[in-house]
């Protein structure tokens, strides 16, 4: 139901969402850790000294990365130009090595379940 005509109600929360995106993005400040001075959080680089912002999160970050890189399965790549029976073939190895890591999974969750 419209109250008044003309206003439909995506228009109301297109401004809706674009002012609650104005109001936090404004209101998110952090401290410098390099001269304690309050400055844009979503900025990399203080704008006061130049520092790295959030420079401990940062490197905690490059850490998780390379140790979830790697955990990457080896499974076997299938590249675009290989003929369509290569890639066929290519798709049975990938499931039976997908199953091969489901298994051996199930029997180290199995395993550690029953220790102790």
């Amino acid at each position: 139901m419209r109250i008044y005509k003309g206003f439909s109600g995506g228009l109301f929360y297109f401004v809706l969402l674009n002012f609650v995106k104005v109001i936090f993005t404004k209101m998110k400040e952090v401290k410098c850790e390099h001269c304690k001075e309050w400055t844009d959080g979503n900025l990399k680089i203080c704008q006061h000294c130049g520092g790295i912002l959030n420079e401990k999160y940062l490197v905690e970050k490059e850490e998780q990365e390379k140790v979830e890189t790697g955990m990457k399965f080896p499974l076997i790549e299938i590249d675009e130009n290989d003929p369509i029976l290569l890639k066929m073939g290519k798709y049975v190895v990938r499931a039976g090595q997908v199953v091969f890591f489901a298994i051996v999974t199930a029997v180290a969750y199995l395993a550690a379940g029953t220790v102790g």
